[in-house]
């Protein structure tokens, strides 16, 4: 028995000083950050997230990514599962809400107003019955208030994009995540991330008044995004606000203004920059952030997650599979969803329990049979003990 044991702890020595080391890239995509929950899972069940090194995440991949480093895979799951859902992504912010929709709203009664003061103003016949005409220019009043009002709502929806594009200062979004906040301060620390022994960063945009220009330069291949790695920041505070602007998307959410002690590249930024969504791939932003872990010589192997399927990133203009050349050289295992994760109302924004928890359950039979396929195999309960050991 004793020369079996000893057997045993050789192998297991053995396998730790010649195991495979990995890097991690979490896709950006809303409510389908569900998937990468099943894909946590799964690496965890292989022991892949033992010898996981650094994640580099975007938007919600960047939440997801502090949230694994922060907690155990069945923490995580157990969150996305009963906390986290419309009450944290999707709260109307009223105070930005009701400015746009005042406007639509005023500007609609103005010229609703002016019809109202003319005698016959959408030429009904003389022919009709007083009653008849009144009920139908009661409709039609409707139907004007209705189409001034999207007017109203289109107008302000222009004005703020304009602001997005062409100005450096803070813009509204329509909703508030002051829950997310809430869950990013209860379980996410830079104390836990640093002793996770798991490098993370995430992907922000400056929102200089140069995203027309990003958007240009995108043509060229070049990208516009900061990589802030969340171990080096100076507290907590800032470690949330990163992850806070790094999933600012336009219009949606207000953008974050990030303190000038932030650190990038190891220094401060030294100036307060206001920040969007990093996977903004449009204006130059990488929804699938592998460059932090290109370089990395700690890193054999990047396990590259999606959020969208083959067909899809097949047909996008602005999603692609990462190419080669921006692996340098190591090798990658992409996780593909198998199936369509859905649109933007069906998919990115479907926050119902029952979405969430087949995305997550998808996710980890995705992972396992891409794993199986690549020859690694399931932690048998000697092996997981042997290695939590060791």
């Amino acid at each position: 028995m004793k020369k079996i044991l000893g057997m045993l702890l050789c192998m297991f020595l053995a396998a730790g000083l010649f195991a495979e080391q990995f890097g991690l890239v979490l896709s950006g995509g809303g409510a389908k950050g569900a998937y990468e929950v099943g894909v946590w899972k799964a690496l965890d069940d292989y022991g892949i997230t033992d010898e996981i090194k650094v994640i580099s995440g975007s938007s919600v991949g960047a939440l997801n990514a502090a949230l694994f480093t922060c907690t155990d895979s069945k923490t995580a799951e157990k969150l996305w599962r009963e906390e986290v859902g419309y009450s944290s992504f999707l709260m109307p912010d009223t105070s930005s809400f009701s400015e746009v929709a005042s406007f639509a709203v005023r500007n609609a009664k103005n010229n609703l107003g002016k019809k109202q003061q003319e005698e016959n103003p959408y030429g009904l016949s003389e022919n009709l019955s007083e009653s008849d005409s009144e009920l139908i220019r009661s409709i039609l009043d409707g139907l004007t208030f209705v189409a001034d009002t999207g007017l109203g709502l289109a107008k302000g929806t222009l004005n703020n994009i304009s602001e997005y594009i062409f100005s450096s200062a803070h813009s509204d979004g329509l909703f508030t995540r002051d829950a997310l906040s809430e869950l990013m301060g209860k379980y996410v620390t830079l104390g836990k991330i640093n002793k996770s022994g798991i490098d993370v960063y995430a992907t922000a945009i400056p929102k200089d008044g140069q995203l027309l220009l990003n958007a240009l330069f995108k043509f060229f291949g070049a990208d516009s995004v900061c990589y802030f790695k969340l171990n080096e920041q100076l507290n907590d505070e800032n470690v949330h606000s990163i992850l806070m602007a790094s999933s600012s998307f336009p219009l949606v959410y207000d953008s974050t203004l990030l303190p000038s002690d932030v650190i990038e590249d190891g220094e401060q930024v030294g100036k307060s920059y206001e920040y969007i969504d990093g996977g903004f791939e449009s204006v130059g932003g990488k929804n699938t952030p592998v460059a932090p872990l290109a370089l990395r010589s700690d890193v054999d192997t990047i396990l590259i997650v999606y959020l969208k399927s083959e067909q899809e990133l097949n047909n996008s203009v602005s999603e692609y599979f990462v190419d080669d050349e921006e692996l340098n050289g190591k090798a990658k295992i992409e996780i593909v969803p198998s199936k369509n994760l859905g649109d933007l109302i069906n998919g990115t924004v479907n926050f119902d329990p029952e979405n969430i928890s087949d995305l997550i359950d998808l996710g980890y039979e995705d992972t396992c049979a891409v794993l199986e396929k690549n020859g690694y195999v399931k932690l048998s309960g000697i092996r997981r003990f042997f290695k939590k050991i060791f």
